[in-house]
């Protein structure tokens, strides 16, 4: 869903970023830990963030800035 607006130069929605984000980081392989770079760039972004990192198993251990 996403490539067809980037290829286009548009930004892609938050609502499809965030599920593209949330799927990616409840993946198996990301149960040790994750990097995210570039996201959250948006206020809803950050929120949508915040409500995922609230979950027991995905807790934010470092920032880098």
């Amino acid at each position: 869903m996403a490539k067809p607006i980037m290829d286009s130069g548009r930004l892609v929605p938050d609502e499809i970023l965030i599920a593209m984000i949330a799927e990616r980081i409840a993946a198996p392989d990301c149960r040790n830990g994750f990097i995210l770079d570039g996201f959250p760039r948006t206020v809803g972004q950050a929120e949508a963030l915040d409500e995922m990192l609230g979950r027991p198993s995905t807790a934010l251990d470092h920032v880098i800035g």
